[in-house]
């Protein structure tokens, strides 16, 4: 596989939680919450976990309102000004961080996602990627993700019939387990909640896990300190802050339950990191 800039690649092997069944067919008491919740048949065309099959006719899956860490984390993009001003304005300081652009992320994700099967697209914002991924027509079901309800409705209006946009928590998803065959989000992990003690993430990543099919892929875009100036100890993050480095986005993905953990690309800031179920 490539690498990029001589960044290691990260590989861990995490010991795969498995579900076995007692006699007269109960659940052993091993089986994990995840796997033992009862699924619901969603008319969107994946499978809802049960206790967002009520919720599915507004398309808004957010459970904890106000009261939630992603909820205080995304308070700035859930403003319309700025759900407006964000891909006019705010995204375009990306490029000084080193992102490449809709055009060339969305190539990057076409030439190393799999293709076929449904995707999931975390942290859609306006949908202006998720359009590009799904007019490619590499994917038979293409489902945007976004916490703003007021980047929703653009997202929609920029993919129209082409993709299912719905409103959620990267932290909550609604969907039940082994739902989509690839997940990209893109400049969306360090604006997340639910931070961990070590400033990670950590509920987003493993429902990211949760809804990807075995060997399915994600492909991921962050952002990271240019050059560090304190070692990563003494580096506390808060939301909507860059993480430590590469490695560091490295070893949350990993800590998830990911394989093949692999930086495909690094520039300035940014990093884009593929892994596998």
């Amino acid at each position: 596989r490539r690498m990029s800039r001589g960044v290691a690649r990260a590989r861990a092997t995490p010991a795969r939680p498995g579900a076995s069944r007692a006699n007269h067919g109960r659940r052993d008491a091993r089986v994990s919450s995840a796997s033992a919740r009862r699924v619901a048949r969603a008319s969107l065309g994946v499978d809802l976990d049960e206790w967002a099959r009520p919720l599915e006719r507004a398309l808004d899956f957010r459970r904890d309102g106000e009261r939630s860490a992603s909820s205080r984390a995304a308070s700035l993009f859930t403003t319309a000004v700025f759900a407006r001003a964000y891909w006019r304005g705010y995204r375009q300081l990306f490029r000084a961080l080193g992102y490449p652009g809709a055009e060339r992320e969305a190539s990057l994700a076409l030439a190393t996602l799999r293709h076929g099967g449904a995707l999931l697209d975390v942290s859609t914002g306006p949908g202006v990627i998720l359009d590009l991924l799904a007019r490619s027509g590499k994917w038979e079901r293409v489902f945007g993700l976004d916490y703003s309800a007021e980047m929703a409705p653009l997202a929609r209006e920029a993919c129209g019939e082409r993709a299912t946009v719905v409103v959620a928590d990267a932290c909550d998803l609604p969907f039940a387990d082994a739902q989509f065959d690839v997940v990209h989000t893109s400049a969306g992990a360090h604006c997340w909640g639910d931070l961990n003690g070590r400033g990670v993430p950590e509920s987003a990543f493993r429902e990211m896990y949760r809804v990807l099919k075995p060997t399915g892929e994600m492909l991921l875009s962050t952002v990271v300190l240019l050059k560090p100036t304190t070692g990563e100890e003494e580096y506390s993050r808060k939301p909507n802050t860059p993480f430590y480095d590469e490695r560091a986005v490295c070893r949350m993905i990993q800590d998830a339950g990911f394989l093949d953990v692999e930086v495909i690309a690094k520039e300035k800031c940014f990093v884009a990191v593929k892994a596998v179920k």
